[in-house]
């Protein structure tokens, strides 16, 4: 999968995109972050998901893992507070609470993105 995506250019920028659109309520009923990023790749390597995910997909990485953080992933969580210019977009796209931040992290960051 790696070297399909690298033959045919494939964007980072817009697969970064791509899984914060798949993680955002507004994606519907969309269940997976990566299948659903890779299958618009190959349809169109260089379109990213629009809106403010485009934003959120410029921010550097230790700023997107930030604000992925400051979203709680259950309802009865207490969120982080941060000052941030994109933090109002992120609540307002993402929810006060989202399950699907986890595996979003996981997929960007990798397992060891705690540590």
């Amino acid at each position: 999968m790696q070297r399909e995506l690298l033959e045919v250019q494939a964007s980072v920028h817009a697969f970064v995109s791509w899984v914060l659109y798949v993680a955002s309520p507004q994606s519907g009923n969309l269940a997976d972050p990566l299948g659903y990023a890779l299958s618009r790749l190959r349809e169109h390597p260089l379109r990213e998901a629009r809106g403010v995910f485009r934003k959120f997909a410029d921010l550097p990485p230790e700023e997107l893992l930030m604000l992925i953080d400051t979203t709680p992933s259950k309802p009865y969580e207490i969120p982080v507070r941060v000052e941030h210019p994109l933090a109002q977009d992120w609540k307002k796209a993402m929810g006060f609470n989202n399950s699907r931040l986890p595996a979003v992290r996981v997929i960007l960051f990798g397992e060891g993105a705690n540590e």
